[in-house]
């Protein structure tokens, strides 16, 4: 799967952090999320470093994930474009991260997929705060624009899926847990709007 999002030009940023990524993940026990993209460091959270990670929740039991792995020798500021891919060839069990900045390829990484794990059925396209601990809040923005989101049902495919011909569920970041896209209720923090078949966009409500 591919896409980019042009990188948020923020504000308040006062014990703020988030990331915004890209990523595939599977089903079961067993199933882990390889996601590459940008992160908002509470050092720095009016930029992002290029990020990659293939993450295993503890209750896999699963040895070979990684943590977060930045490249911090660039930087993405507002306005910038920011390109991601992430891919899984079933044939050798290997997972490809790729971020660019301005077109300048930041990360390029190919790692194994740990044994027993299982990805590639669902895409994601986030932008979350950082949950700690500590807890941080988002950076505020007004909205996050993504475009071209490309998905490719066959291992290096020339041929993408329709962002809108498959079957999408918005996820609302927000204090309560439930769905709520409107920036009319004090739990929703951010919410995605305006979907189409080759863009939608993050809308911020609140730091939270």
């Amino acid at each position: 799967m591919a896409t980019h999002f042009s990188q948020p030009t923020v504000n308040n940023t006062t014990n703020a952090a988030m990331n915004s990524w890209v990523g595939l993940t599977g089903s079961g026990p067993k199933s882990v999320l390889i996601q590459a993209g940008t992160w908002n460091d509470v050092s720095d959270a009016a930029h992002g470093w290029p990020v990659w990670e293939l993450y295993c929740p503890s209750s896999a039991g699963l040895s070979g994930c990684t943590a977060p792995a930045f490249n911090k020798s660039v930087i993405a500021s507002g306005g910038q474009d920011v390109a991601m891919v992430t891919s899984y060839n079933p044939a050798t069990r290997l997972t490809y991260y790729q971020v660019a900045l301005a077109g300048k390829l930041a990360i390029n990484v190919q790692y194994s997929l740990p044994s027993g794990a299982n990805t590639g059925t669902d895409a994601l396209f986030i932008t979350k705060r950082v949950t700690g601990p500590p807890v941080r809040n988002i950076p505020a923005f007004t909205t996050m624009t993504w475009t071209s989101p490309r998905m490719y049902t066959v291992w290096n495919g020339q041929t993408p899926v329709s962002y809108l011909n498959q079957a999408v569920s918005p996820i609302v970041m927000n204090k309560s847990n439930s769905f709520s896209a409107t920036c009319g209720t004090a739990s929703t923090l951010m919410y995605p709007v305006g979907s189409s078949a080759t863009s939608f966009y993050q809308q911020f409500c609140r730091a939270g």
